[in-house]
């Protein structure tokens, strides 16, 4: 609605429009519109062809709209409209105020018409807020004013609830032809009438409406929410909150109650619910039926579940807050009684200062509010979460606390800068404590040079067997590990102290640690060497293998481990040859064993085809602790591969069936051998069975059992594959090969039962897949290439039985249709075998598991593959149909491998089913797709025919880094999450070789392939192919990978997270030669900051730390990582999380300096901020601050409510006006009970604790508006004297329109006083001179020992002399020292701000642009050398200081920051009169104050930087660049980087920066008199244009070059993948070495900014 203009989006029924396709019924091929919709994911509405209604011309008289809103209980939509035919304002009140109307109106979307229903008119103008009530043909609206209104078709209502909505009486006439004085009868009238409300600006309909005395609320900007059908929440500007209740009968209007709740401190901005009313009542009658089912009122209290909504906020914390309603209501509000005073205490202890909600929402989190007698209230609220509020901001400080801390000798108050920034409005205002980086809190420091990996580990005992996960993370730490140099390991005990008992331990000391962990539950303890891997009760050694034993027969000669992880009850192996191993923990024998499954997709398979291309390049464990990729796997993923993984497991080591397989001590072996023969077709072996073993030219790679035969144990496939094997291959395998042979059985028979509930190939495979029933043999299709297998070629199989028919596949969720529901247990001895496995089975080949290297095997030359025979049928279906998951078994795991060629595979542990395949991770690319399952496009390769089943061979990543370290991790409730999930969805971490840090996030987004295979079908449907019996083509998904089922994850993909900070950065120290690098990420759990005193924790943290030459840590927090850097401790090598008495829940830091550190998280700080910030509350509305460095205070001026106080009295003789204004001034707040108090508080450094003593008082009325710490210099002193430390404010007093607004001047000197002293202990001021100026001190700054200021519309310069003024002052207790004006300037209008460098001084108007001043010493004076004449709003100025060029820069009011410069010499100078433009940008949020902030260069020159703070609480800096060549490739950076960076909102980021030419100031634009400034690409032709000769040309509106470049577009760059950085380039003309010289000159320009 703009105006009386209406645009409407009409919402139509959903039809999918698939790219490529037409919208033809036929192509639907019976689909409904809806199950195409479920499909594809989406459950957005579809809009039809928008169309405006302009309702001027409709008849219903609409010219100017205040708000609109749709009206329920219609049969058609029904609009009421706000709107004021005949406007009017508040200068016209007496005689036109009532003036704004209701009108409902009829939509005809197919008439395009709007039809009057009803209306009412003679309501305020002055606009209001429409909001529907619920399910009924009413709305509320909320005025301006006290007043409320209920409006529905021939019903208003009208309620008051405010003193300002009661009409008053008439003022008698003043009579100033009495005896006294005119100023005496003003006065003594507004005193008379201060509280009293005109009728005349009492809206009409007021006078008859209901009134509510106890209330007083204003409803300005108020905000409303419906909390159920009947009840709504009203939240005032204030804070106040009041629960509406409306009584309706149908469309009628019964009665209306409103009932004040506790207040809030978050002043709402925008209020939603997070339940739909309509919802809200289905809940309500479930309630009312549970009750009347015999639940009583409890059942009905459970029933009706509170809900919650989410008050957002623009100056203090949002808030996400539930309600209860009804009798529930009433039950939390008295137990929130009884535990109010112990719940605020124990919030206030653990959270405190660190708590960024001001204390407000700390109070109340989790706790009710307290209901203290009286009616029931209508609902009681609980504060759940706060989200953090940075704004506005209001000042912003600077300062080195390092330099105190030194003075102090405090090792916690290091760290560099330290940002302060005042924020929020009154309860929410607050101080806040910024740093760029993460400060520890040092605990001890222990000198031990050369450790570069550290591991601390737990040990549970036999008294801990009890001992549950979550009691588990709360044990402490049992023993340390410290890799030393690549040469050595130490070995520490924990407990009281740190002790070493290296030597004489079992643990391997003389090698260097890879890695080490526990497992079982804490039971063991496993430590990962180069050569070997031992397995420890304590201090006991319970086994031990070496990497020759691990690799037996294989060529072990420069083979070492070079990585590993641990992630219980698996242990990972990355081998330096491109190779690697997975081992299990066996709980039973307490040992590892090596994972078949997972030895043969990281060893076996890139033996087979090439390290080269398909080596382990790095690998991770993934434990999913919060479910969330397991609830994406098809229904029963999970617990069928546990049921693979239970049936895999080797037999206990008393069985006689698994006395061979246990003779090998549990340690299962790769060997190299010689190729050896299959055995003949039907061969028998000795234990009865027939097997075939297929064998490479590196020894016997697949083996698998046939079906057991007919009275055998259940486990005798075990003993017998191995006794085949022994006959057939070398022996070290049998152990590794049996356990896939029985996998592949279990998995079969489960798979036949349907176990698994997902269609299965037809042609047999590996472990997971179904082996068919025909005999056919499966390594013709299913084994590995032909130039891969031996030369002895198997004996021909017997002819296979025809295949099953797979047209009709049975759905994903029921079980095969020969199959019966008694077939999936396993036949006892003796038993008959189902008619499915009553035939001999084929061998099923035990090839790697791929999953994403290959799908089908292609026919082989000597037997191709039967013309006849089916496509094979998809591992899966992502049909909608099939239902998800049921809830996971808790902490699936998965393995995570990225490739040497760039794929990356996620599997799914323990039968490595795939489930996610990928490629790009290497390059940083944007977006990681689901390459896995998918139908393959059009053409494809491996796809010869619409009816050839799809490839899903993976495609290889551009080219790109390459990863040396990975890891996936979630982070679940036990990682510190206070009892929620801290980071549902997993985070993928890589490490490049060069450095750079990769962080991606996993999103679920909708299927593609359902999409796809649905539009598959109904084409297929349409050319008159045979449906499916479940609706889709048995040729949906993909087939399933030789030797596993594929288990994709549906519309599971990874998107790349912008960290704020340069992910690039290289190792803390370089690899010893011939030693395994040390790992670089971390994780960490249960990470906080203990009081030394009480031991009460803060907050836990979780995340990752990334170990480097710079080290990073991301935090887990809201669902999201926040990266935070660490350069306080320099280069760290290694990072442990540490759990001791002496150190609870802290860590510790390994750094290359020679030392290793424990510490503690810093205290009371919030990590989930872009910077880790610490508030401080301070209850009251901050305004201006400083750093008092002499006493190391931090002095804050601040305005709140407070009880009122008598003012001075008024001079006699003044104007009858301003007297009035003065008197009802000093009355108002008398009668109100309150008014705003100024005050200065002093704040103790570098903490930011609160200082002792009491406040700087002003006196009533004034507020601080600027505040400086400076060392004056002494008039009356020696010249050699030093100059005094004071702290000088500014204030004023506005008290209207009538009265001039006044101000003062205050200098203080502080100091400290004792316990005993007057007063008692603590801070005090000692007020040194005081002087009245005519005008509002806008801002004071130093300036060479004098005081400058900007007073109203003055600029002033003073100086203090303590001998001055000795007389007092008549009618002031003031006398002794004053300050002397020296000189002055005045400005066009209104000074807002003042900023000097040397002599020179750069003045802001609040109308008229900037002046550029300089200070004459020699006469005194202030001369003006140049000004801006385009007359912009100024808000701020600053200036930026460039080795020998000042460069001065303001924002105007439109948010739009100039630069601009002084030169005399230049030709649109002047003559110097003007100050040239050099740069325009607009920022989009109007800066409120800046700073300077020194800057570091390579070349020393001295240069400063500007701070920018804004209102929506944002911080920029506006940086110098000092080497020409670096400004051309940034100025040719940003032309290509514009349309290849995606568009926030759709905003081109050119053209939103140029906002500010083409918008008068008149719309809020910045549009300039003068030449406009191109950007520097642009401007030579430019140039060109002005260049040629045009009558009445001047040449000053000729286009110039601008110099402001945009940071947050050339931010963006390193953020970008390696590929699309050098496309970007490229397009830039940067040439060879371009990519790497502009992320050089981003790291400098970053790394020069002392933040």
């Amino acid at each position: 609605m703009f105006d009386h203009q209406l645009a409407l989006l009409p919402a139509v029924e959903t039809e999918f429009e698939f790219i490529g396709g037409s919208r033809d019924s036929g192509l639907l091929g019976g689909q409904s519109s809806g199950q195409l919709q479920e499909a594809c994911g989406s459950g957005a509405a579809a809009l039809g062809k928008h169309f405006v209604i302009n309702l001027a011309k409709q008849g219903t008289g609409i010219l100017e709209v205040h708000d609109a809103a749709f009206l329920h209980g219609y049969s058609e939509p029904v609009l009421l409209v706000l709107h004021e035919p005949d406007p009017t304002w508040a200068g016209r009140y007496r005689e036109r105020k009532d003036t704004a109307m209701l009108t409902a109106l009829s939509l005809s979307v197919a008439r395009k018409r709007a039809t009057r229903l009803w209306g009412h008119d003679g309501l305020p103008s002055g606009g209001a807020t429409i909001v529907p009530v619920p399910g009924r043909a009413a709305a509320l609206l909320l005025t301006q004013a006290h007043v409320m209104y209920v409006a529905s078709q021939g019903v208003m209502r009208t309620l008051c609830i405010g003193a300002a909505g009661r009409p008053g009486v008439v003022p008698n006439r003043l009579d100033f032809a009495s005896s006294e004085a005119p100023h005496i009868v003003a006065a003594k009238a507004a005193v008379q009438y201060v509280a009293n409300v005109h009728p005349d600006t009492v809206p009409g309909v007021s006078r008859s409406a209901t009134d509510y005395p106890a209330l007083d609320a204003d409803l300005c900007g108020c905000r409303c929410v419906w909390l159920s059908g009947k009840v709504a929440l009203v939240v005032t500007r204030a804070g106040q909150q009041l629960a509406v209740s409306v009584a309706m009968d149908g469309a009628q209007f019964r009665g209306l109650t409103i009932a004040p709740l506790p207040t809030t401190s978050a002043p709402p901005s925008t209020i939603c619910s997070l339940a739909d009313p309509s919802i809200k009542a289905q809940r309500a009658a479930a309630a009312a039926a549970s009750a009347a089912a015999g639940g009583g009122e409890q059942g009905a209290a459970a029933a009706a579940a509170s809900s919650a909504f989410f008050l957002g906020s623009y100056t203090a914390d949002s808030l996400l807050i539930s309600y209860t309603l009804g009798d529930a209501a009433t039950a939390a509000a008295a137990a929130a009684t009884a535990a109010a005073a112990a719940t605020k205490k124990r919030r206030r202890e653990a959270e405190g200062g660190g708590s960024d909600d001001g204390g407000e929402a700390a109070e109340r989190r989790g706790t009710p509010e307290p209901h203290g007698g009286g009616p029931p209230p209508p609902a009681v609220l609980r504060v759940l979460d706060s989200l953090p509020c940075a704004g506005p901001i209001r000042d912003v400080l600077h300062f080195d606390t390092s330099l105190i801390a030194a003075q102090q000798d405090n090792a916690g108050g290091r760290g560099g800068p330290t940002m302060f920034t005042l924020t929020g409005h009154d309860r929410s205002g607050a101080v806040t404590l910024l740093r760029r980086g993460l400060v520890p809190e040092t605990v001890t420091e222990v000198p031990l040079p050369g450790v570069t990996g550290m591991w601390a580990v737990y040990h549970r005992k036999e008294d801990d067997e009890g001992m549950d996960d979550a009691a588990g993370a709360e044990q402490y730490h049992a023993y340390l590990l410290l890799s030393k140099g690549g040469a050595s390991t130490m070995v520490l005990e924990t407990g009281e102290e740190l002790q070493e008992v290296t030597d004489g331990c079992a643990y391997r000391t003389d090698a260097p640690t890879v890695a080490a962990g526990n497992l079982l539950n804490n039971a063991c303890i496993c430590q990962v060497c180069p050569f070997g891997i031992g397995l420890f009760d304590g201090m006991d050694l319970v086994q031990e293998l070496s990497l020759e034993e691990l690799l037996l027969g294989f060529n072990t000669d420069g083979v070492s481990i070079t990585r590993a992880q641990i992630a219980d009850p698996y242990v990972l192996l990355s081998l330096s040859n491109g190779l690697g191993l997975l081992l299990e923990a066996d709980a039973d024998s307490m040992s590892l064993s090596l994972s078949p499954a997972g030895t043969a997709q990281l060893f076996s398979e890139p033996l087979e085809k090439g390290q080269g291309a398909h080596g382990v390049a790095a690998a991770a464990l993934f434990t999913d602790e919060t479910g969330w990729l397991s609830a994406r796997l098809p229904g029963g993923a999970v617990g069928a591969s546990s049921a693979r993984h239970a049936a895999a497991q080797p037999a206990p080591a008393g069985d006689s069936a698994g006395a061979s397989a246990g003779a090998s001590a549990d340690v299962k072996t790769i060997e190299e051998a010689p190729p050896a023969a299959a055995p003949e077709e039907g061969a028998s072996v000795p234990d009865g069975t027939s097997g075939s073993v297929a064998t490479t030219e590196h020894g016997p790679t697949m083996a698998t059992a046939a079906a057991t035969p007919e009275g055998a144990p259940p486990d005798a496939s075990a003993g017998a594959s191995g006794v085949s094997l022994e006959e057939g291959g070398p022996p070290a395998v049998a152990a590794a090969a049996s356990e896939a042979s029985a996998a592949a059985v279990a998995a079969a028979a489960a798979d036949d039962a349907g176990d698994v509930g997902v269609p299965v190939n037809a042609d047999g495979g590996g472990d997971g897949e179904r082996a068919s029933g025909a005999g056919e043999d499966s390594t013709a299709e299913a084994g590995p290439p032909d130039e891969l297998m031996s030369d002895s070629k198997p004996e021909p199989e017997p002819e296979p039985a025809p295949a099953p028919e797979l047209e009709e596949p049975v759905a994903a969720d029921e079980p095969m249709a020969d199959s019966k529901p008694e077939q999936s247990r396993t036949p006892e001895p003796g038993e008959p075998m189902p008619d499915s496995q009553s035939e001999p089975q084929p061998v099923p080949s035990a090839a790697p598991a791929t999953g994403a290297a290959e799908i089908t095997a292609e026919p082989g030359p000597e037997e191709p593959m039967p013309d006849s025979a089916p496509a094979p049928t998809p591992a899966m279906s992502l049909t909608p149909e099939e239902p998800l998951a049921p809830p996971p078994a808790p902490d699936a795991q998965f393995l995570a491998v990225h490739r040497a060629s760039g794929a990356t595979q996620v599997f799914l542990l323990p039968g490595m089913q795939p489930v996610f395949a990928c490629g790009g991770l290497g390059s940083g690319q944007a977006l990681l797709e689901q390459q896995l399952g998918l139908p393959p496009r059009p053409g494809a390769p491996g796809t010869a025919d619409s009816a050839t089943a799809p490839s899903t061979a993976l495609v290889v990543a551009p080219p790109g880094s390459r990863v040396v370290e990975l890891r996936v991790d979630s982070f679940g409730a036990r990682g510190g999450g206070g009892g929620h999930d801290t980071c549902e969805r997993p985070v993928l971490t890589a490490v490049t070789d060069d450095g750079r840090v990769h962080v991606y996030q996993a999103f679920a987004r909708p299927s593609r392939a359902a999409a796809a295979e649905a539009v598959a079908a109904s084409a297929r449907a349409a050319a008159g192919d045979a449906p499916c019996a479940d609706g889709n083509d048995g040729a949906r998904g993909s087939a399933s990978a030789p030797g596993a089922e594929q288990l994709p994850a549906r519309g599971v993909a990874f998107r790349s997270i912008d960290l704020d900070w340069l992910p690039h950065a290289l190792p803390a120290v370089a690899p010893t030669q011939g030693a395994p690098p040390p790992p670089r990420l971390a994780r960490f759990d249960a990470l906080s900051y203990a009081d030394p005193v009480t031991g009460d924790p803060g907050p836990r943290q979780c995340g990752l730390f990334v170990a480097g030459a710079q080290p990073l840590w991301l935090f887990a927090s809201r669902g999201r990582l926040h990266a935070h850097g660490m350069t306080v401790e320099g280069p760290v090598a290694a990072l442990t999380p540490f759990h001791n008495h002496g150190c609870p829940l802290g860590y510790i830091l390994a750094c290359p300096s020679g030392s290793i550190k424990v510490c503690q998280l810093p205290p009371k700080a919030r990590v989930d901020t872009p910077w880790l910030s610490t508030r401080v509350a301070l209850k009251a509305t901050p305004l201006c601050m400083t750093v008092y460095k002499e006493a190391r205070l931090l002095a804050v001026g601040v305005t709140r409510a407070a009880l009122p106080r008598p003012r001075l009295g008024e001079e006699p003789g003044g104007d009858p006006h301003a007297s009035a204004a003065y008197a009802a001034a000093s009355v108002a707040g008398q009668a109100a009970g309150r008014e705003l108090a100024g005050e200065v508080r002093l704040f103790e450094l570098p903490h930011c604790s609160p200082a002792p003593g009491r406040p700087l008082p002003l006196q009533p009325g004034e507020s601080p508006l600027s505040i400086v710490a400076l060392a004056v210099i002494n008039r009356s002193a020696r010249d050699d004297a030093p100059p005094t430390p004071v702290l000088a404010v500014g204030t004023s007093c506005a008290l209207g329109e009538d009265y001039p607004c006044l101000g003062r001047v205050l200098l203080f000197q502080l100091f400290q006083t004792a316990a005993g002293e007057l007063g008692g202990g603590g801070w005090r001021g000692k007020l040194l001179t005081q002087r009245e100026l005519a005008g509002p001190v806008t801002c004071l700054r130093e300036f060479k020992g004098l005081l400058l200021m900007g007073v109203g519309m003055r600029v002033e310069i003073h100086q203090w002399d303590s001998n001055a003024g000795k007389a007092p002052i008549p009618g002031r207790d003031v006398s002794g020292p004053m300050l002397t004006r020296l000189a002055f300037f005045d400005a066009p209008m209104l000074v807002t701000s003042v900023n000097a460098v040397k002599d020179y001084i750069l003045v802001g108007d609040v109308h008229q642009g900037v002046q550029f001043i300089r200070y004459v010493e020699t006469s005194r004076g202030l001369q003006l050398l140049g000004r801006d004449f385009d007359c912009h709003d100024v808000v701020s100025t600053g200036i930026v200081i460039n080795a020998n060029k000042l460069l001065f820069v303001y924002i105007d009011r439109a948010g739009t920051l100039h630069q601009v410069e002084y030169i005399k010499n230049h030709p649109h100078s002047w003559t110097g009169q003007r100050l040239v433009p050099e740069g325009v940008l607009y920022t989009g949020r109007p800066p409120v104050c800046s700073l300077q902030a020194k800057m570091v260069c390579p070349d020393s020159a001295s240069r400063h930087c500007l701070v920018l703070g804004d209102a929506g609480g944002g911080l920029s800096t506006l940086t110098p660049v000092w080497d020409a060549k670096a400004v051309a490739r940034l100025t040719a950076l940003q032309q290509p980087l514009a349309t290849k960076v995606p568009h926030a909102a759709g905003l081109n980021p050119r053209a939103f920066r140029r906002r500010h030419a083409r918008t008068p100031r008149a719309l809020g634009g910045s549009e300039t008199l003068g030449r406009q400034l191109v950007d520097a690409e642009l401007a030579h032709a430019a140039a060109a244009v002005a260049a040629i000769p045009r009558p009445g040309s001047t040449g000053v509106a000729s286009a110039a070059s601008n110099c402001c470049l945009d940071g947050d577009l050339l931010g963006s760059f390193p953020l970008l993948s390696r590929a699309q950085q050098a496309e970007v380039a490229e397009a830039a003309g940067l040439g060879p070495g371009g990519v790497d010289a502009v992320l050089a000159d981003l790291a400098a320009l970053a790394g020069s900014v002392m933040l």
